[in-house]
C-alpha cells in the first residue's frame, strides 16, 4: 500500500468519525452511520455528472442544478459499541445531516428514506422518510450542518420511532439519499445519514 493510499484511508476514517461525532453530540445514541462519500451514486445521477465529493459530503458541481440519487448499503454487522453485544437491533430513528441553504422553500431539498428489499421477491418498501424541507427540520444556514430525524428527541427521553428489528436473513437494507436544487446559488450538500438503535 503506498503512502497516497493510506493517507485517502486515514481521511476517511476521520471523516466518518466527524460525522459520527456530531450527531452523537446531540445526546442521540447511534449505532450506524455512514458518511455521504461512502454511499453510491445511481447511474443515472453517474451519467448527469453533477455531484462533487469533498471531505465525506456530496455536493453539487459549481453551476449544476437538479437530482442527485445516492445509495447507502446497510451492513449485516454493524460494529458500534452499541451493537456489538448483539442486544441493539431495533430500528428506532433514522438521522440525516445536510446542508440545505435555503431552509424549508422548495428550491433546495436533502431528503433520505430508509428502505428494504424483500429477499424472496425483491419487493422493495419504505421503512421511514425525513426531509429537510419539513416544518420541523432545523435550518442549516447557507455555511452549516443541521441533523434531522422525526419524531425530534429530547435527551434520555423515550420517543416512540420505527421501531423495526433488522431481519438480514430476509431483507436487504439501505437508505437512499436525494438533493435537489433549482439554482447554483442555493448550497444543497450532505454530509451523511445514520440510525438510532435500541
Amino acid at each position: 500500500m503506498d503512502k497516497k493510499m493510506k493517507l485517502n484511508g486515514i481521511g476517511s476514517v476521520l471523516v466518518l468519525g466527524m460525522c459520527y461525532s456530531s450527531i452523537a453530540s446531540s445526546g442521540i445514541r447511534v449505532g450506524w452511520s455512514m458518511d455521504a462519500m461512502g454511499c453510491v451514486p445511481t447511474e443515472e445521477t453517474a451519467r448527469k455528472n453533477i455531484l462533487i465529493q469533498v471531505a465525506g459530503k456530496v455536493k453539487f458541481r459549481k453551476g449544476k442544478t437538479g437530482s442527485i440519487t445516492l445509495i447507502c448499503p446497510i451492513s449485516s454487522a454493524p460494529l458500534t459499541p452499541e451493537t456489538i453485544s448483539g442486544s441493539a437491533s431495533t430500528i428506532k430513528q433514522l438521522l440525516l445531516t445536510y446542508k440545505d441553504g435555503d431552509a424549508q422553500a422548495p428550491g433546495g431539498l436533502v431528503s433520505a428514506s430508509l428502505r428494504f428489499v424483500d429477499r424472496k421477491t425483491g419487493h422493495i418498501a419504505n421503512l421511514e422518510s425525513i426531509s429537510s424541507n419539513t416544518p420541523a427540520a432545523p435550518n442549516s444556514g447557507p455555511g452549516g450542518f443541521a441533523t434531522y430525524g422525526k419524531p425530534k428527541l429530547k435527551t434520555n427521553t423515550p420517543v416512540p420511532g420505527i421501531n423495526h428489528s433488522f431481519r438480514f436473513s430476509k431483507y436487504f437494507y439501505f437508505i437512499q439519499i436525494t438533493l435537489k436544487r433549482s439554482s447554483p446559488r442555493i448550497p444543497v450538500s450532505v454530509m451523511g445519514v445514520a440510525l438510532r438503535l435500541g
